[in-house]
């Protein structure tokens, strides 16, 4: 909601997104005030937020990595290529796009990903003999 806002308005509203996401001393020590911007780089490329999409993405390829054995190589390399593809995006150009395009790109590679693994991965059929 905060990045549909206009500028006037986000300071006050970007206090309680903040807090929601529990990271609220986190984000004033790296930024000085909760602007669109600021949220929207915190909650999407902070490198120093381990909640942040990119931080989420880059340690489920991390998780992957160390099981391959057991998941499908389809999976592996879907989450692989989300993985280079979030770290293709340029924060700065983005605020200037909106965040629109950013937040599209990682709900398409979520449900691609879903994807994949529902069609890759054994469905057991529990309770049949």
């Amino acid at each position: 909601m905060l990045l549909e806002q206009s500028k006037d308005r986000t300071g006050c509203a970007g206090e309680p997104l903040s807090s929601w996401q529990g990271k609220r001393s986190r984000f004033r020590r790296i930024y000085h005030e909760a602007d669109a911007r600021a949220v929207f780089e915190f909650l999407a490329f902070c490198q120093d937020n381990p909640s942040s999409i990119t931080q989420c993405i880059a340690k489920a390829r991390e998780n992957a990595r160390t099981i391959r054995d057991y998941i499908s190589r389809e999976m592996w390399e879907d989450l692989n290529g989300l993985y280079f593809m979030v770290n293709r995006f340029n924060p700065a150009e983005e605020m200037e796009a909106g965040p629109h395009r950013f937040c599209d790109a990682i709900r398409f590679g979520s449900h691609r990903f879903h994807g994949v693994t529902d069609a890759t991965l054994p469905h057991d059929e529990v309770g049949s003999s």
